[in-house]
């Protein structure tokens, strides 16, 4: 049953961004555009029963960083269903997960609900390849279900995308 659910939710997304650029986020009220030139849904990971990450690559252009190496930008949408903490708990639950520094936080506007929201900009070394990467993440929560939106890319090439990723965080609704 799993496999079907996530066949679905994962045939559901790539057919959404193929006919449009609106994605509905499977179990949510939110939705997002995308432009089906510039990005590629890759795959639906189930971490857990209650959490399921939508990954969606960038493919407009291979990014080259300061060190010659090409990079790809990516946006990953994080479901959890039946979560009982607060939209803090959930804010600082990502960062035990990946520490980071917040450069800026915002509550309202670039994509977040009116009401329950936190947005940053933030920033962090990989200390798998040892490169610092700058992300915008807008967490928000629809009753019991947690909704996280990270966009990420190598320090040197956020301002190249930030256009790009604005505009994502612009276009969610959670209507």
């Amino acid at each position: 049953m799993k496999m079907k659910h996530l066949f679905l939710a994962a045939l559901m997304l790539a057919g959404t961004l193929a006919a449009s650029a609106q994605i509905e986020i499977p179990g949510t009220k939110a939705s997002c555009s995308l432009s089906g030139e510039k990005w590629k849904f890759l795959r639906t990971i189930n971490v857990d029963k209650n959490t399921n990450v939508y990954l969606f690559s960038y493919k407009a252009e291979l990014l080259v960083d300061a060190d010659g190496e090409e990079t790809l930008p990516y946006l990953k949408i994080f479901v959890r269903k039946n979560y009982r903490k607060s939209i803090y708990e959930m804010v600082y639950d990502r960062y035990v997960q990946q520490p980071y520094q917040a450069i800026e936080e915002y509550s309202s506007g670039n994509g977040l609900p009116d009401k329950g929201g936190l947005g940053y900009v933030g920033i962090y070394t990989n200390p798998q390849d040892d490169k610092i990467y700058m992300f915008n993440m807008n967490c928000w929560l629809e009753g019991t279900t947690a909704i996280e939106f990270r966009l990420e890319t190598t320090q040197n090439n956020y301002e190249h995308m930030k256009p790009e990723f604005m505009s994502i965080l612009n276009s969610i609704s959670t209507q």
